[in-house]
């Protein structure tokens, strides 16, 4: 009879001076991992020749052809180059992201980062406003989100004010009730109703 071991928690909780830090890392999806790199070589590809192609239709002396190719090059070009840093900030964000919520006496703070960079703009929260800390059931399960393309769903939730706020991606849920009860030891006001 083989025995199932217990899962390590994904997410590390740490106590530094003055306040309580949470770090959730993004889940590795795998797939993606090995198919970007190999989209993004064939995106440097293309925005090589694409680039090349512009160079030649400046060259051109200007007329109606030329200057609308021109112009609908730079407009292709400035998309592909929004796809490809898409593409290159969801690689680095699956392969090295974390979710960061910081909670001190007054604030409570969610940011995501890639290593050490911030990777998005900080939300801060006043706790005088935040309450019912709390696990919310996943609407479906994570892999039927991802296959249907939208966004992973967030199992832990408080309330701000007359909004919701939802973080926590990727995690299951008895690690989110677990979440849910050191963060509320900490900051006991978040649990308030």
């Amino acid at each position: 009879m083989d025995n199932v071991e217990s899962p390590a928690p994904r997410a590390t909780v740490r106590r530094e001076a003055g306040y309580l830090l949470v770090a959730i890392p993004a889940r590795r999806n795998w797939a993606l991992m090995l198919f970007l790199p190999i989209w993004l070589v064939g995106w440097a590809i293309g925005l090589v020749v694409a680039t090349g192609m512009l160079s030649i239709f400046s060259a051109v002396p200007v007329t109606g052809f030329a200057e609308t190719a021109s112009l609908f090059l730079l407009a292709w070009l400035a998309m592909w180059l929004f796809g490809g840093l898409v593409a290159l900030y969801t690689l680095a964000y699956t392969a090295a992201g974390r979710e960061e919520l910081r909670i001190s006496e007054m604030t409570l703070r969610l940011q995501r980062r890639i290593g050490p960079l911030p990777a998005g703009r900080a939300r801060t929260y006043d706790l005088q406003h935040a309450s019912r800390l709390r696990t919310e059931p996943t609407p479906m399960p994570p892999w039927w989100a991802r296959r249907r393309g939208t966004p992973e769903p967030k199992p832990i939730a408080f309330d701000y004010g007359a909004k919701t706020v939802r973080f926590g991606a990727g995690l299951d849920e008895a690690e989110a009730r677990q979440l849910v009860e050191q963060i509320a030891e900490y900051s006991p006001a978040l649990r308030r109703p």
